[in-house]
């Protein structure tokens, strides 16, 4: 049984004292030693909290990696967002919409009685295009925008209140929304409201917001092709197709190899690790530092390839940008 942090030991206490306890799901992941949500800390997470009792509310794998979360004792029970987890655990973690930093921070809104000329200024000093009406946190009206103020001038209205010029036609998701669900609504609405696990409106997320996303998760899997792409260079430039057969590791799969494209990262590498191999290199470079940057680069892969809204940890993102230039060197 893994050990079970000294911060969540306090915390069960602290709880069970009656006491209330939060914090945001990055400390969380900090006292296991990660700075992201994958499938291996999580699952760490989840045994860790069932031992002391503990579960948290929303679930940790749900909101935005910087919200909060609140402990309280486990009830035994395991509401939806527990049981889709659950059936997860050990397989690729469900990305989810509350994930997104855009669904954790609260939206500015207007009052459908507020003057159309706040909501205009509103707008402008945000560079917004819409804003969400809203009575209170939990009552959603529609929303105002520059389009809906601009058909009602077309008219020939000239609104004075919100409510003159709003649509009620807005799509609201929850936090727990898994993301692939969420993005052809947002495509086609152009944004969605997000919906905290206490009914309160949470977030907003728009086109932008998803453009953003995928190109962050796009400049590392872009980083790691170029990484790839060099290292099988280097094997087909210099060893026969016999060294690249015997690194292939085809107990119990049918695939046939006939070159270094038909192996997988970690069996490339494994030539290379090979003394005899990297010596017939004539590189003026250590075998066993290269080797264990490439095996790095290896684990940052796995984490890219089962996407999670969470960002790389800082130190991975420098590891594939030093390692893209010096590839790129040899």
């Amino acid at each position: 049984m893994d050990e079970i942090p000294n911060e969540l030991e306090t915390v069960a206490e602290e709880v069970k004292q009656g006491e209330e306890r939060t914090v945001s799901v990055r400390e969380l992941l900090s006292w296991f030693d990660s700075q992201r949500r994958g499938r291996w800390v999580v699952q760490r997470i989840r045994k860790a909290l069932r031992e002391v009792d503990l579960e948290t509310k929303p679930n940790f794998e749900v909101p935005h990696i910087d919200a909060e979360v609140e402990f309280q004792e486990w009830t035994g029970e395991e509401d939806e967002e527990d049981s889709e987890s659950d059936e997860f655990d050990f397989s690729d973690p469900v990305p989810r919409l509350g994930q997104l930093d855009a669904a954790s921070r609260s939206p500015e809104t207007v009052n459908r009685d507020d003057r159309v000329s706040k909501a205009v200024t509103v707008m402008m000093m945000n560079n917004f295009s819409q804003l969400p009406v809203l009575q209170g946190e939990r009552s959603v009206d529609g929303y105002i925008s520059w389009e809906t103020i601009g058909r009602n001038r077309t008219l020939g209205d000239d609104p004075t209140y919100v409510r003159e010029c709003m649509e009620e036609d807005v799509e609201v998701l929850k936090e727990a929304t898994p993301l692939f669900e969420a993005i052809p609504l947002i495509a086609e609405k152009e944004f969605i409201l997000v919906e905290g696990n206490d009914k309160r409106i949470i977030g907003l997320v728009t086109i932008s917001d998803i453009i953003l996303e995928f190109s962050r998760l796009a400049e590392h899997f872009l980083q790691i092709g170029v990484i790839e792409n060099h290292l099988r260079h280097i094997i087909d430039e210099n060893f026969e197709e016999e060294v690249i057969r015997e690194a292939a590791d085809t107990d119990g799969d049918d695939r046939e190899v006939e070159s270094v494209a038909d192996l997988t990262f970690g069996e490339s590498v494994r030539i290379l690790e090979n003394e005899d191999n990297w010596d017939s290199l004539n590189f003026e470079l250590e075998r066993v530092s290269f080797c264990e940057r490439m095996d790095e680069i290896r684990r940052i892969r796995n984490e890219v390839m089962h996407f999670h809204p969470d960002d790389l940890a800082d130190g991975d993102k420098e590891k594939l940008e030093q390692t893209v230039r010096f590839m790129q060197n040899l």
